[in-house]
């Protein structure tokens, strides 16, 4: 009975979790890296931008890019932290960010136009990153030296900030070897051994299956392959098999919601042509029957 409390409640946790969004943890070791290859390509960044925008308008630009570089050094493996997202995202959000400014009066309307602008240029031309907001605003809110610069603010500093950032997402990821970017650049020649079930799963059968989302999402094909291989190597290393069944263990589906079940063996038996298990639904179900193999092909792990 305390068993089965702890498993509904574990769920339950889980499923909040889910809700919230909460992020799965990372190692001390990685949160240093980035850490400290954030804020030496920040350095970089922060000495561009004061020397061509000065004391007033460059944190417009720093902050911008500031969220850039933790997605290059925090998520490098991430859809929005690849080279085209930065260098694309930035550059046409800056340039819509000019038009905005130099064409709509209204700074409300201009920064609303800016932002929803920049939106649709980087979908269409598949560079969607989050920082492009940032950079759409600095045009309009910037001050003379910002509006003074015109479309050359486009190249100087925008486009020069994010290659800075995309070469040193190249050569300070490249130290590490379990980082890779851009994500393309693979594992360092090594290669995750794919489980029989991943057999016939290809990469345009990933391809498809994120584009039929229609939404954006925070992850590239080859991260996902990498964690469906996983994924199923931890299902089959778990999984509950015949030779696994015994009388007096606690068996659960592991599903969470209504068809959640425990279900306690109370005896395996040879029967005529086959195995047969009796069971009872915890806590306090009728003893039923079940071949072993259906009974193992239920049961997802043994939790007593």
């Amino acid at each position: 009975m305390r068993d089965t409390k702890l498993s509904v409640l574990h769920k339950a946790r889980e499923h909040l979790a889910d809700l919230l969004g909460i992020q799965q943890r990372v190692s001390h070791r990685e949160i240093l890296v980035s850490a400290i290859t954030a804020a030496l390509a920040m350095a970089a960044v922060y000495v561009i931008s004061h020397a061509v925008l000065g004391e007033s308008d460059a944190p417009l630009m720093i902050a911008s890019m500031g969220s850039s570089a933790i997605l290059v050094f925090a998520v490098p493996h991430g859809a929005f932290s690849q080279p085209w997202a930065v260098l694309g995202g930035h550059g046409v959000s800056a340039l819509v960010g000019v038009l905005s400014a130099m064409y709509i009066p209204s700074t409300e309307l201009a920064c609303a136009v800016a932002v929803g602008a920049s939106i649709v240029a980087s979908l269409l031309l598949r560079c969607l990153h989050p920082s492009g907001g940032g950079t759409a605003l600095v045009p309009v809110l910037g001050g003379e030296t910002v509006q003074a610069l015109g479309f050359s603010f486009v190249v100087v500093p925008v486009l020069i900030n994010a290659a800075i950032l995309i070469l040193l997402g190249v050569l300070l990821n490249a130290m590490f070897h379990w980082r890779r970017y851009p994500a393309a650049l693979g594992r360092s020649g090594r290669e995750e051994a794919v489980p029989p079930a991943m057999n016939r799963i290809e990469h345009d059968d990933l391809k498809h299956a994120l584009e039929g989302l229609e939404t954006s999402v925070e992850i590239t094909e080859s991260d996902l392959s990498l964690l469906l291989n996983r994924a199923v190597e931890h299902a089959l290393r778990d999984k509950v098999g015949p030779d696994d069944i015994h009388p007096g263990g606690r068996y659960s589906n592991t599903w969470f919601g209504p068809e959640a079940e425990i279900r306690a063996v109370l005896s395996v038996e040879a029967a005529t042509d086959t195995v047969r298990v009796r069971y009872q639904r915890m806590p306090a179900g009728e003893p039923q029957e079940a071949t072993l193999t259906d009974f193992a092909h239920w049961a997802r792990r043994k939790i007593g």
